[in-house]
């Protein structure tokens, strides 16, 4: 029996790129990744972690297609990326980031959100869209192709702080959502026949000290 069908968009950040070793762990079957701006404005640095990613997970196959460089609507993205440099270091990884290799940084001329739309039609009703940054990439394809909703299985959204948990960009507001506002909007009343929105208030429950020990531990 096949796996599920994913793409992951993505704007790698050591956080998504636990998301996307545990993706090719999982056997998974990955039609693609695209890359948005977030952690970083320069896509192809963020393009360049996710296939690094990739490769020393074991995956040199999966294709990665470069997106959105700012949100809908131009704004001033200097805050987020400064914080992001604090957060995620310079390379983007924590100043880990294993040894590069030139394909690393070698993209498909097609656009994400062109990716995205021509996946999904490719393998209609199939495709779980799984969205780890802002929804920009998403939000385009939707504009180009107003029939998007009808080619997607699931869309799954890391975003949003809902319940009693504060946002971690204003008091309201959490990153993703934040950096694109309106592609957010767009997205969540887009028509797609299911929608997953996993905000702060179920990401800060995940606890990693027990893998972080078990990696430890095994050196």
């Amino acid at each position: 029996e096949m796996s599920e069908r994913v793409i992951i968009d993505t704007d790698p950040g050591i956080d998504d790129a636990l998301a996307l070793i545990f993706a090719v762990a999982a056997g998974l079957t990955l039609e693609g990744i695209t890359i948005v701006f977030g952690n970083s404005a320069d896509v192809k640095k963020l393009g360049t972690n996710a296939k690094c990613i990739l490769r020393n997970a074991g995956d040199t196959t999966t294709p990665v297609h470069l997106g959105a460089t700012g949100p809908l609507v131009p704004k001033d993205i200097e805050h987020a990326s400064h914080t992001a440099l604090d957060i995620h270091g310079a390379d983007g990884l924590g100043n880990k980031r294993p040894e590069l290799e030139q394909s690393d940084s070698v993209f498909p001329d097609e656009p994400a959100s062109e990716f995205i739309y021509r996946t999904c039609v490719a393998h209609s009703g199939e495709i779980n869209l799984i969205t780890l940054g802002p929804l920009t990439n998403v939000a385009k394809a939707l504009r180009d192709h107003p029939d998007l909703p009808r080619h997607v299985k699931r869309v799954l959204i890391m975003g949003g702080a809902f319940l009693e948990r504060r946002g971690n960009r204003t008091p309201s507001a959490e990153a993703n959502f934040a950096e694109d506002p309106i592609a957010a909007n767009e997205v969540l009343c887009g028509g797609f026949r299911e929608v997953c929105v996993c905000g702060l208030d179920v990401t800060h429950q995940l606890d990693l000290e027990a893998l972080r020990r078990g990696l430890a531990a095994s050196g």
